[in-house]
């Protein structure tokens, strides 16, 4: 377990289109079929960028909406830390990007971090570890368009992934938070694009093949191994961090994780002694946002509603990779704000 003493979140703010696409109306499905999808996953519709719009565009609401309400000023921020599996380019890193469309100082320190279903966490801890090297507000952005990836030929990511982003402002503070994390690169082709950068891509890649329907440029995903990989993991990581804390089960207000679907929440749940009220499903209305989704849950769950108990909360994001990370931390001063539709 590690360890950052002297941090808090100030406020946090997500993002999602307007844009809805009802699993219903999604086609290539039969009743039987859609019903028992939607009673596996949970997802009843999904939010779905508009044409031109990327995730830098939803991070950029999201962070003027928090500063706005937290009467923050832009030349206050001394750093973007944005955490993305689908940035704005290849080249040039999207906090850059981020950095001239919201006014910031041009001595900020801008970075993107290339991660998935953990990637909340591990811009927290990112963002903890440049607090204690002395800078002051850190804008954490995280975010995926997804859907754009999604083969229209292939359920198990069609009918699955949605769109949003979520700002976080790190600050200094009183709080001590812990981490813990876990990879198992040997089984990276669980959630891939095949596609790949660094050996050049090929036309091929973009279009189906006689011998393939799909394409290498789509996400390809085995559901059943990540749902094996999510209750082989995720349970023991959670146990752990409470031994290591101290703490009990009862103890913590709320378990906020990964909104990888509704099956595995649950199951997850279920195998700790939880009720869903500890460890809420909250994705129905907007499918699977990848790094986003947990930022979004406490935004779907707490928005506005200040008043609700969170001292003692538990992160947790699992997934591509296959990664998890897991993070203690404390939200009883935040101010989230319910999401934006935008």
């Amino acid at each position: 377990m590690l360890a950052v003493s002297g941090v808090s979140v100030r406020g946090i703010c997500a993002a999602v289109p307007r844009k809805v696409v009802r699993a219903e109306d999604m086609g290539n499905i039969s009743d039987h079929d859609l019903k028992r999808m939607i009673r596996s996953t949970g997802f009843e519709q999904f939010r779905v960028a508009e044409d031109g719009k990327t995730t830098a565009d939803y991070c950029a609401v999201a962070a003027s909406a928090l500063m706005r309400r937290l009467s923050v000023s832009v030349d206050s921020i001394d750093a973007i830390v944005f955490v993305s599996q689908t940035p704005d380019y290849i080249v040039p890193s999207t906090s850059v990007v981020l950095q001239s469309r919201l006014g910031l100082r041009d001595d900020v320190l801008v970075f993107d971090i290339n991660h998935g279903c953990p990637g909340f966490v591990y811009g927290l801890f990112q963002s903890a570890l440049l607090i204690g090297a002395g800078l002051n507000r850190i804008l954490l952005c995280t975010g995926d368009t997804a859907t754009r990836y999604a083969d229209p030929n292939d359920r198990s990511t069609r009918y699955v992934f949605g769109d949003g982003a979520a700002v976080s402002l790190i600050e200094n503070g009183a709080d001590k938070w812990a981490f813990s994390f876990y990879a198992d690169g040997s089984r990276y082709q669980t959630l891939w694009i095949p596609a790949a950068i660094g050996i050049g891509l090929k036309a091929e890649d973009f279009v189906p093949s006689k011998k393939d329907a799909t394409c290498n440029s789509k996400l390809h995903m085995d559901g059943a191994e990540i749902m094996t990989f999510s209750l082989e993991v995720v349970p023991p990581m959670l146990e752990n961090i409470l031994q290591e804390l101290g703490l009990t089960k009862e103890e913590i207000d709320i378990f906020a994780l990964h909104q990888a679907n509704k099956l595995i929440i649950e199951t997850i749940a279920q195998r700790m002694g939880l009720s869903s009220s500890k460890m809420p499903f909250g994705a129905a209305l907007f499918g699977n946002t990848s790094v986003a989704s947990i930022p979004l849950l406490l935004s779907a769950l707490y928005g506005d509603h200040q008043r609700t108990k969170r001292n003692n909360v538990i992160l947790c994001g699992f997934g591509v990779g296959l990664t998890a990370a897991t993070a203690y931390v404390s939200l009883r001063d935040t101010e989230i704000m319910r999401y934006v539709e935008t």
